[in-house]
């Protein structure tokens, strides 16, 4: 809307925003906010024929997450008071390689303490705090501690604060991201596949030649 009343919004990067956007702090915008734990490894009683997800941040994929690697028991849960958060909930890396990396749960689940869990909120959608992750990874990156492994921590996400429209407004820029993103997606897809095929023509033909299944022009 071109003829919206603008404002400045104090964050150079960003310049001006909609009169009508407002900031948010996480801590203040969602009803949970937790992590989890590591049961003992190596003790069948926590993992063998576990049955309840246990999310750690390989599992998280810049996307929807619909299943997960590993699978802990009622004895794990009991004894360490694992909380199981419910689809729907958004998933943040805190630590090391993956630091940064974000997943919309669509399976209930516990996590280790790597994962920062966010969930119920009436005034942030999950989908647009989801791209915001995204577009701001590297200023979260920017604010971890440590060496060769840097860590955020949950203080740290639920501090983050976060200029946002109307809850309907929201939904719109997700929904649009969706759509643009997944054009983007199918023809990185359609290219990573022609990609693909020249590699094995061409692999195919340097085989062909120097076997003698290809004769050479003099």
């Amino acid at each position: 809307d071109k003829t919206v009343t603008m404002k400045d919004s104090g964050i150079e990067w960003i310049g001006n925003i909609p009169e009508h956007w407002s900031e948010k702090k996480l801590a203040q915008s969602f009803n949970q906010i937790g992590s989890g734990t590591t049961p003992k490894s190596g003790l069948d009683i926590y993992y063998e024929n576990g049955a309840t997800n246990w999310i750690n941040t390989g599992d998280l994929n810049d996307g929807l997450l619909l299943d997960c690697k590993k699978k802990v028991t009622d004895k794990a849960l009991e004894d360490h008071s694992l909380t199981i958060y419910p689809a729907g909930s958004i998933i943040i890396a805190m630590y090391g390689a993956t630091i940064g990396k974000v997943s919309i749960s669509m399976i209930e689940g516990c996590t280790n303490q790597a994962c920062c869990v966010l969930n119920d909120s009436k005034t942030i959608d999950i989908k647009f705090l989801f791209y915001w992750f995204i577009a701001r990874r590297n200023f979260i990156i920017s604010l971890s501690y440590g060496g060769g492994q840097p860590n955020i921590s949950q203080d740290t996400v639920k501090s983050l604060r976060v200029l946002v429209p109307s809850m309907d407004e929201q939904k719109r820029i997700a929904n649009y991201l969706d759509k643009k993103t997944n054009q983007i997606d199918s023809i990185t897809e359609t290219i990573n596949n022609k990609i693909s095929k020249l590699k094995e023509l061409r692999k195919t033909l340097i085989n062909d030649v120097v076997t003698g299944k290809i004769k050479v022009a003099n």
